[in-house]
């Protein structure tokens, strides 16, 4: 299965706002509700939160 099927790069820095920012997750795109949430986006959020003050600095947030 392509990687563009499971997570396009707008989605994921869609992903990376709402933890950066400590947004609801409800407001994650249509994308990335469904399935992929199920299969994708519950295996990433503890992944990516494990590195949210980097994330943060990265997209100069704090």
């Amino acid at each position: 299965m392509p990687s563009s099927v499971l997570m396009r790069k707008k989605w994921l820095g869609q992903l990376y706002e709402v933890i950066a920012l400590d947004k609801n997750l409800s407001e994650l795109p249509q994308g990335l509700k469904g399935w992929r949430n199920d299969w994708v986006v519950q295996t990433l959020i503890p992944v990516i939160s494990k590195h949210k003050t980097e994330l943060q600095q990265g997209m100069g947030i704090r």
